[in-house]
């Protein structure tokens, strides 16, 4: 038997021999192997030539393993990021992944097959993940490259092998964009630090040096929460891109985009955004109870803001219960939850799971006084219970509001008495007007005896609704009375104006008048309704009726000619209004036309 090796160093001869003659056989240099070694022009890569060499590396693999090498030295790197570097690419930030690095060396190393391709800042970032800054030559040759990862110290021998994994592509051009190439770890946790590469790019998109130092910083583009931490970094004169570690967000949700924008140095360079990415929460820690007047607030110090809102005794109000993380943020659970009360009246909801980490009760305290709420999560003990900051319940404010009339004539009063219940004595509210077209206001302001009993008069100018608000008191909830409807009668008057019978020669044309009340010049304008008589047969005929509309003064005119002899007389209303009701009718006018 052969020394170990032999067999494969034959092959590899017997392969270059073949290529050798390949190329002499197509038409290449003659000269033999000597002068294809002097060849400066780089190989580039196919895919075959890739298949080929990735099968040899398998083949190599086994080999290896029979002969006793370690499985350490020969685990692969699955994957490069980015994976393409342009040339001139200077400490360009790359991760590599894998699996199982060596946490035992003293230092790290990572090369690339061929010239041109350097690493250094190489760093462990865990057992799947490993850092480096990775400067290409300008006139490195393009194509794949493979990479390798190995360790020193007391991990000598330790090595990781990726075969074809970074593409080096044509040099980049001027710098003129900034982009957000990576978000580290790709889905930050909510409140956790977390990792940004800004990069100078060309037009095409490719990685381009600065051509002085540039100060860059993040903004929020798209998101509810807050950003925060570490915003602003520099890509160093010649680099290509800066990573800004520090960075945290306060809200776990989809769809975050952030926008790096240029703030010194080279210019122009446009801003760009991140690809939006998720933020999710931490561990499930513990339960959040929010009740009227609070509103969650992830990353504060108590996970909410706004003041409980007083209730009612006897009225069930809404209570929100929430499974959250160290820092408030709300995370998935199904876990049930348990909702007690210091109130021993408290009328409670049964047990429920928690819906994509929450859930909402119904809850009624009937005790007044200083009230709390507490969640418990009866799934898992372990998870620390929240209990509602107090909740002040007062005693149910009830009002009644009654009229002297349903229906007054313009220009008069009518009277309003109101009546609180109980705990109503010496109380002060608002007594509130609105019409078509006018939106509730104060009329005034009384207050109740000790009785709870308090009266008012008002002359309304239209019809209208009336109403009493409470607006509540640290021992009284805040309340409505009942609403009432008064009516306004329209009141209108006749002009020309005479006592008795007024005599006329036939063919007389006389001009009729009447004014309104009350009138909104705002609504549609009134209008009044004169009607014509005349007695026939000892009855009276209506012969004529016209309907005018008010001009901007409220009068409405109009002239009849009494062509006919005889007993005449005349009279006016207004008809009903959106505003007001329907006038009485006026005094008759009598004409005797001979």
């Amino acid at each position: 038997m052969e020394p170990d090796g032999t067999e494969g160093s034959r092959e590899a001869e017997s392969s270059r021999d073949a290529h050798n003659r390949g190329s002499d056989s197509h038409g290449g240099h003659a000269g033999g192997p000597a002068q294809e070694a002097s060849d400066p022009m780089p190989t580039i890569m196919t895919r075959s030539m890739f298949r080929l060499r990735t099968l040899a590396f398998a083949q190599a693999l086994v080999l290896l393993v029979a002969l006793g090498a370690p499985i350490a030295a020969l685990a692969a790197v699955d994957s490069v990021a980015p994976s393409a570097l342009a040339q001139g690419a200077t400490s360009q930030p790359v991760t590599i992944t894998g699996s199982d690095f060596e946490r035992r060396c003293s230092t790290y190393s990572v090369t690339f097959s061929g010239t041109g391709v350097s690493a250094t800042r190489v760093a462990r970032s865990s057992r799947t993940v490993m850092t480096a800054n990775v400067t290409v030559a300008a006139d490195a040759p393009v194509g794949l490259r493979d990479v390798a990862v190995s360790g020193s110290g007391r991990c000598a021998g330790f090595s990781f092998v990726g075969t074809g994994m970074l593409t080096i592509t044509a040099g980049a051009g001027t710098a003129t964009k900034l982009a957000i190439t990576s978000i580290s770890p790709t889905s930050p946790t909510a409140g956790i630090a977390f990792s940004v590469v800004v990069q100078s790019q060309d037009p095409a998109g490719n990685p381009a040096g600065v051509t002085s130092t540039t100060g860059v910083s993040l903004s929020l583009n798209h998101g509810t929460g807050t950003l925060g931490g570490t915003l602003t970094g520099s890509i160093a004169n010649g680099a290509s891109s800066v990573t800004i570690s520090g960075v945290t967000y306060s809200r776990a949700e989809t769809g975050v985009i952030l926008t790096a924008a240029r703030t010194s140095g080279m210019s122009p360079l446009a801003s760009g955004n991140s690809a939006a990415f998720t933020v999710v929460a931490g561990t499930f820690t513990k339960l959040q109870v929010l009740v009227p007047g609070e509103t969650a607030a992830p990353r504060t110090v108590s996970g909410k803001t706004g003041t409980p809102t007083a209730q009612t005794a006897g009225t069930p109000f809404t209570v929100t219960v929430n499974a959250v993380d160290a820092n408030w943020n709300v995370v998935s659970s199904t876990h049930t939850v348990g909702i007690t009360s210091s109130d021993a009246n408290a009328t409670l909801p049964p047990n429920a799971a928690l819906v994509a980490g929450t859930r909402t009760f119904s809850v009624t305290l009937n005790t007044v006084g200083s009230r709390t709420v507490t969640a418990t999560d009866i799934s898992d003990g372990t998870k620390t219970a929240n209990t509602s900051p107090a909740i002040t319940v007062v005693t149910p404010a009830t009002i009644s509001l009654t009229r002297s009339t349903g229906m007054v004539r313009y220009g008069t009063n009518v009277g309003f008495t109101i009546q609180f219940g109980t705990g109503g004595g010496n109380r002060t509210f608002f007594l509130e007007h609105s019409s078509i077209g006018v939106a509730w206001h104060t009329i005034g302001t009384p207050t109740t005896n000790t009785a709870g009993t308090a009266t008012f008069s008002f002359r309304p100018y239209v019809t209208g609704y009336y109403r009493v608000r409470f607006a509540g008191a640290t021992d009284l909830s805040a309340a409505n009375s009942n609403v009432v409807l008064v009516g306004v009668r329209q009141i209108v008057n006749l002009a020309p104006h005479h006592a008795g019978t007024q005599t006329l020669a036939r063919g007389t044309s006389i001009t009729f008048r009447s004014s309104v009340r009350p009138t909104r010049p705002d609504l549609v304008p009134s209008t009044i309704t004169f009607r014509f008589y005349q007695s026939v047969g000892g009855a009276w005929v209506l012969r004529t009726e016209r309907t005018v509309a008010v001009d901007a003064a409220a009068v409405a005119r109009t002239t009849f000619r009494f062509g006919a002899a005889g007993l005449w007389y005349v009279r006016s209303f207004a008809p009903r209004t959106p505003y007001a009701a329907i006038s009485v009718l006026t005094q008759r006018e009598v004409f005797l036309v001979r």
